[in-house]
């Protein structure tokens, strides 16, 4: 069976991961724009509402604040998908690897320059 270096289905995961990101803010902005206008709207109507509707406005006021922040801040921690093919380089990047290329390289200098060196002693 044929291992991958990249597995294909983070393509794909990278994908959702910018698409969540993307939403989560959108309705991050949407439940900060509900915070305020319930908020305003609260404010404003207090002393004409009954204690019952007022307790009722500042449970949905503080739901709409949490949700907020939860949606905020999961979208700053959900990876972009420039940050997720950062990191699965920085997998791949390992010292023995680094010394995988070095050698490959030195061993196609010495082809190279073994192929010139056969090129001048033929003429």
């Amino acid at each position: 069976m044929t291992e991958y270096i990249v597995n294909p289905m983070m393509f794909y995961w990278m994908q959702v991961s910018d698409e969540l990101r993307g939403l989560l803010f959108i309705f991050g902005i949407l439940l900060g724009i509900a915070l305020i206008t319930s908020t305003i709207i609260t404010i404003v109507n207090c002393e004409y509402n009954d204690d019952e509707q007022n307790r009722r406005s500042k449970k949905l006021i503080k739901t709409f604040a949490i949700s907020t922040v939860i949606c905020v801040m999961v979208g700053v921690f959900v990876p972009a998908k420039e940050t997720l093919i950062e990191m699965s380089i920085a997998k791949m990047a390992t010292v023995e690897n680094a010394q995988i290329a070095i050698e490959t390289i030195k061993e196609a200098a010495d082809y190279v320059f073994e192929k010139i060196d056969g090129l001048n002693d033929d003429k």
